[in-house]
């Protein structure tokens, strides 16, 4: 962008120019009017001659003030650009917000820089705001995913509940007291991230990966639905390669496999297998 002097030395050489032609056009008009005055025969009794004769008497006055005149509108008309210029750039302004206008125009082709300047933060607050939006939704949508994923605890939980009432031998009940637990652990996790989420930006959700054991895996997902899978008379299957490791973040691969496996029971799966291959 142009700096402060480089605008101030340019409006000074626009003035100077300026009044270098204005005082050459008015010689020149000068000397016409007197070579096509000297080629007229004039006669002593005419007005006109007589005026003249006035202007040529007082010429060393009137040409000093034409001048001045002259000199005194150019700066006046100069003076009145930054006036104009800052009007414009006041509208260029306003108009950053204006979603209907695509691109700012200044109108004086000297706030070229001032115009690319503020198209380009009318972009840059524009992709702010497209930015914001997305991350909303982003995280809207995560506390809405972690609701849902809240149910399939929840029902695991149910399910424990209702067969701890019943007859059950004491390794049954500690087998899905342990359930229990596991599952009011997840309930935990899944809430703190919950309330987590009010805290973070657009990166809600951050996968903490590593190499999980993908047999482990399963028949920890095969161990948490032991109940559900008493109460609706299913039954899952684990096939895994117990050398076989899947890089990603196990909490909530867990989850959504969880998720895949709740569902399938609730719609009278009775043979679900689950398999890895590398």
């Amino acid at each position: 962008m142009k700096s402060k002097n480089e605008l101030l030395k340019k409006a000074m050489l626009r003035i100077i120019g300026f009044a270098i032609i204005y005082t050459c056009v008015l010689f020149v008009i000068i000397l016409i009017a007197w070579n096509l005055a000297s080629q007229i025969t004039w006669y002593a009794s005419d007005p006109l001659y007589r005026f003249l004769l006035f202007i040529q008497d007082g010429l060393v006055i009137f040409l000093p003030i034409l001048l001045i005149i002259g000199y005194l509108v150019i700066v006046f008309f100069e003076l009145r650009k930054p006036y104009a210029y800052l009007e414009d750039v006041i509208q260029g302004v306003q108009n950053i917000n204006d979603r209907h206008l695509h691109l700012i125009h200044l109108e004086h082709d000297e706030l070229r820089d001032v115009n690319d300047l503020l198209n380009q933060t009318k972009a840059d607050i524009e992709l702010n705001e497209q930015a914001a939006k997305m991350a909303e939704q982003k995280k809207n949508d995560l506390i809405v995913y972690l609701a849902h994923d809240l149910k399939t605890p929840l029902t695991s939980l149910n399910l424990l509940n209702d067969l701890l009432y019943t007859d059950l031998p004491e390794d049954k009940k500690k087998e899905f007291l342990d359930s229990s637990s596991k599952e009011l652990e997840k309930i935990h996790w899944l809430v703190k991230t919950l309330l987590n989420i009010a805290k973070l930006d657009s990166k809600t959700l951050v996968l903490k990966k590593d190499n999980n054991n993908a047999e482990e895996m399963l028949k920890e997902i095969q161990n948490n639905f032991k109940a559900m899978c008493e109460a609706y008379n299913a039954n899952i299957t684990v096939k895994a390669d117990k050398y076989c490791n899947i890089y990603c973040d196990k909490k909530w691969t867990l989850e959504a496999i969880s998720n895949i496996i709740k569902n399938a029971i609730e719609h009278n799966s009775k043979n679900i297998t689950i398999s890895s291959e590398e």
